[in-house]
């Protein structure tokens, strides 16, 4: 409170709501509502995302490019978030934090029937892939954000070598031999599944956590969810998730022509980086998850790892 008063130099402004946490979070970012009084423009209930001070290890203003990407994406009339405030340090929370609007809305797997769900996912999903994405750059180079934490067209090593993880390494060159030579770059969203998008009466209200957003190809943002869906169906038993992801790249499909190579490459790519994550014990390996994108790794790329 004491920050918004100075920040709108308005003595008035108190809380109509206290911040009260919501949603289970995650170790990196925390999740509080609330509503003001004495602001008239910022009357309706807001969020803080607050992001813990282990962000900044990335060498990027986390903050400043989440909060840029959803103002571009408003801007262009997609359901993200519309950020207010942007602050960079760690004064007065701990942390950088967005506060930013609250979306109406359900989970999406709350909201919508599963048989549903593909032809809605696809749908937004090529809706943001339609965004021209030249103002968003604009915008990220002005805030002098690194190039290498938004344009994901670049190839950036991963940690395999960093950590020493050697039976992975003919994984990585066959990465590095098979590179695609042209290049499409539209804005990604990296974690785009049912999770992160409320629906509202039927329709999709919200697309959530902007994190991994990057200008890259669409059929790397694709070929992510397509893996998520398959790979993390788990989570929620009782659906056939396998269908649901199938069903999802069908309809996509549906609106606009891929290159079937790209596809395997970047299903690989994300397998891999999936692997990897398993491998350093970022990603917890339940339900067969290693030996499942191992599979998957070796089949796509016709190699034989050995552990």
């Amino acid at each position: 409170m004491k920050y918004l008063k100075s920040y709108y130099d308005n003595q008035k402004i108190e809380f109509l709501e206290p911040p009260t946490r919501f949603g289970q979070g995650q170790t990196t970012t925390q999740m509080y509502r609330f509503k003001l009084s004495g602001i008239p423009m910022l009357s309706a209930q807001l969020v803080l995302r607050l992001f813990s001070e282990t962000v900044q290890e990335f060498g990027e203003s986390t903050a400043y490019r989440e909060a840029t990407i959803q103002n571009i994406l408003c801007e262009n009339n997609y359901p993200a978030p519309r950020a207010h405030i942007i602050c960079e340090t760690n004064e007065p929370l701990g942390g950088p934090f967005i506060i930013m609007d609250f979306m109406k809305g359900k989970p999406m797997l709350e909201a919508t029937p599963i048989e549903e769900i593909p032809g809605l996912l696809a749908n937004a999903h090529y809706q943001l892939h339609r965004i021209n994405p030249s103002t968003l750059i604009e915008s990220l180079k002005k805030g002098n954000i690194d190039k290498a934490r938004y344009d994901g067209t670049i190839f950036i090593d991963t940690m395999i070598t960093q950590h020493k993880i050697d039976w992975l390494k003919p994984a990585v060159n066959w990465i590095k031999d098979n590179e695609p030579k042209d290049r499409i770059g539209v804005i990604c969203h990296g974690d785009f599944h049912p999770f992160n998008i409320l629906v509202d009466q039927g329709k999709i209200s919200a697309v959530l956590d902007w994190t991994t957003a990057r200008i890259g190809e669409p059929e790397r943002d694709v070929a992510s969810t397509k893996n998520l869906l398959s790979f993390f169906g788990f989570l929620v038993p009782g659906i056939n998730w396998s269908q649901v992801s199938n069903d999802y790249f069908i309809s996509y499909l549906s609106r606009v022509d891929f290159d079937s190579d790209k596809i395997e490459y970047y299903e690989a790519l994300n397998c891999l980086n999936l692997l990897e994550g398993v491998e350093i014990g970022f990603i917890n390996d339940i339900e067969g998850l290693r030996e499942r994108l191992q599979f998957k790794i070796e089949e796509i790329m016709d190699l034989s790892l050995t552990r």
